[in-house]
């Protein structure tokens, strides 16, 4: 039988959860933010309003199509199936 420390029992390892938890709250919060202006009309995307609000999102991209407002999306989607498969490639059973 294992046993299993909780992670509370240094200040060091606290630390690291709260790290780890700021990191996956950070990778599920930009891709579902993308998911969301994609799903905006494309002309929402031009407003003086939503530019001053969310225009830091979009300082380098062309808001001419949904296909080069998902480019960051695809990307990141792309690069997450890299990291899974090299973490948890081994105990996926394929043949």
């Amino acid at each position: 039988m294992v046993s299993r420390l909780a992670l509370t029992t240094t200040n060091g390892e606290v630390l690291s959860q709260m790290i780890g938890n700021f990191g996956l709250g950070i990778s599920l919060a930009f891709p579902v933010s993308q998911v969301y202006f994609l799903t905006k009309p494309i002309d929402d995307l031009s407003e003086p309003k939503f530019k001053s609000k969310f225009g830091y999102f979009f300082s380098d991209v062309r808001n001419i199509s949904k296909t080069s407002l998902a480019y960051s999306l695809v990307y990141m989607v792309r690069r997450f199936m890299f990291v899974a498969v090299s973490a948890w490639g081994d105990e996926i059973v394929i043949f």
